[in-house]
């Protein structure tokens, strides 16, 4: 049974909203209800980070990158970029399922459930945050975005944009 949840944890200042049905009515609906709370939070400075997901597992993908200290924004960038040098993957859709000493480990999901994993090296990681912040791209997103593979795939193509308008 699929059902919308509010995750919060107030100490680490994020909110991640399950969103079972239309997302975007749920981000508005969100954004209203919020509304006054994001200003008494500006006030007193506090910033919280507010995610939407579609299903559970990303959920628990997200709180899984949180607990390991990991940016969800990155780690997206991570799995298209995997996706693109494994073929292996061959378009199975990939979560975070946790750290080895030698990177971070990608679970491939088919209909059964997990089909493989594909490991992440750390410099991966570490290459792709600095690529995208030195690009300017990895500024928080809006509020109550999704921060998944689209995300990742638009923020690819902005950094292409950059790069042809610049030769």
């Amino acid at each position: 049974m699929a059902y919308d949840v509010l995750y919060h944890d107030a100490e680490r200042h994020v909110m991640i909203q399950v969103a079972t049905g239309d997302v975007d009515a749920t981000r508005k609906a969100l954004l209203q209800a919020f509304a006054h709370v994001g200003d008494t939070l500006r006030a007193v400075g506090s910033h919280f980070v507010t995610r939407i997901v579609t299903d559970h597992d990303h959920l628990v993908e997200k709180v899984r990158l949180l607990d390991a200290g990991l940016d969800d924004r990155v780690w997206e960038l991570t799995k298209r970029e995997l996706a693109l040098q494994c073929p292996e993957i061959d378009g199975r859709p990939l979560l975070f399922g946790g750290e080895e000493h030698d990177g971070f480990v990608a679970v491939g999901f088919d209909k059964e459930g997990p089909a493989g994993t594909v490991t992440a090296p750390r410099s991966m990681y570490a290459a792709l945050e600095a690529m995208f912040r030195e690009a300017g791209l990895l500024e928080e997103p809006k509020p109550w975005s999704a921060v998944d593979a689209g995300y990742a795939q638009r923020l690819y193509t902005k950094l292409e944009r950059r790069r042809r308008r610049s030769r």
